[in-house]
């Protein structure tokens, strides 16, 4: 194929000229403005193509003018089937498996590890990962099984997962202190009033809740109330100074969460100083709650949001609000941190699960059609098999999040 390019005042003029030179085998492939350096050649670059060796075929004698309409005609004709051609390229590009997402345009060796990458695709991980994920796979199963047992050995070793609250410290006075902060509606309290019934009344640890959300309307009552059925402490701080001033007078209690106010827009605005507050404790443990619902684009945006908080772990919610978990295992191995905790519902203690590379692996591809998220959450126990959850105690603690 060669190409020739011509500079004219007008594309119909560069039109006329390659047929004249190149005859109507000529293919026009651009045209644009001229740079500033050839503006003295002409006002516009007109690329043609013409394959190397064809015969010439000679323009028509006709030589219309520059007013012609039949110029004008066929020059759109000839924009018209370019932008077929690059159309349907575009969509050749789109169905090759060897190009869908890979990031060497290598095709994939065996067809079950392709069906399973085309599957994660479809589940909203991102191509890069689900290509991984999928031959990883296929190297822990030859035969390219896509049982979930074998996705979840797979997900080991491309999600980080630390299902942990806290961090002990030296020295019986050292409690464990976690935060968790996130965007509005995210479902901040009501996973911190699981994680009280879980790490601190059922492990038998003395807790005490401290809230620095005075925005939200009610926000400090509901959190009053769920601490007065579970026992514990609560109090309410106005201020970043207040609130480490209540961290300090709690030493003595083993396990202190902090709720924290949800924010929105493109910045923190007025909590900047408790993300400085925050980020500057180490020994407070953060975890950033997402809800399981957004795109992966906006849990970028929501992680880059909040990334002023130095996050630790990562809190998914509303698992049985989506049908897939692809977006949030993209934004966690984009993020590069580890999640902790799940929950897939409002009902405390029970819609909660530690994280897990098989919990993950069921949420990522849901038995059927009609499993939701949450459904697999709740079947699969901490070795996989289906078990109930148990009850953790008095029938007082299943409560409906008001």
């Amino acid at each position: 194929m060669r190409l020739k390019s011509y500079f004219t005042p007008t594309v119909e003029a560069a039109l006329r000229m390659a047929r004249a030179e190149l005859g109507e085998n000529a293919m026009l492939v651009q045209s644009r403005k001229a740079s500033a350096e050839a503006q003295h050649l002409g006002t516009y670059e007109v690329v043609f193509a013409v394959e190397e060796g064809a015969p010439r075929r000679p323009a028509s004698g006709r030589s219309p003018g520059p007013g012609d309409p039949q110029a004008a005609v066929e020059f759109l004709g000839c924009q018209v089937q370019q932008l077929r051609r690059q159309v349907e390229r575009l969509a050749d590009t789109l169905n090759s498996p060897a190009t869908g997402g890979g990031t060497a345009g290598q095709p994939m060796a065996e067809p079950a590890v392709e069906e399973l990458y085309r599957a994660l695709v479809r589940a909203d991980l991102a191509p890069d990962l689900a290509r991984h994920l999928a031959e990883r796979a296929a190297g822990d199963e030859p035969a390219g099984s896509a049982s979930r047992h074998v996705l979840a050995r797979a997900l080991e070793a491309l999600v980080r997962i630390s299902p942990q609250l806290g961090a002990p410290r030296k020295g019986a006075d050292r409690p464990r202190v976690a935060a968790l902060v996130g965007p509005a509606g995210a479902g901040k309290t009501s996973m911190l009033v699981k994680l009280a019934a879980r790490y601190g009344l059922e492990a038998r640890r003395s807790c005490q809740l401290l809230s620095a959300d005075t925005i939200r309307i009610g926000a400090a009552e509901q959190l009053r109330c769920y601490a007065a059925i579970l026992g514990v402490g609560c109090e309410i701080h106005e201020t970043v100074r207040a609130l480490e001033h209540g961290i300090e007078e709690y030493r003595r209690k083993q396990l202190i969460l902090i709720d924290t106010p949800g924010f929105g827009g493109k910045d923190l605005g007025p909590g900047q100083e408790l993300a400085e507050f925050l980020a500057s404790q180490p020994e407070i443990d953060v975890h950033l709650v997402l809800p399981a619902t957004a795109r992966a684009a906006d849990l970028q945006r929501m992680l880059e949001r909040f990334s002023a908080f130095e996050p630790d772990k990562l809190v998914f919610t509303r698992l049985d609000e989506c049908t897939t978990a692809g977006a949030l295992l993209t934004a966690a191995g984009e993020a590069g941190l580890p999640i902790s905790f799940l929950s897939d519902g409002q009902t405390i203690p029970d819609d909660f699960a530690e994280a897990s590379a098989l919990r993950l692996a069921e949420a990522l591809l849901p038995p059927g059609p009609d499993a939701g998220v949450g459904s697999s959450l709740r079947a699969a126990g901490p070795g996989g098999a289906a078990c109930a959850v148990a009850a953790p105690g008095p029938a007082a603690w299943t409560l409906a999040a008001v």
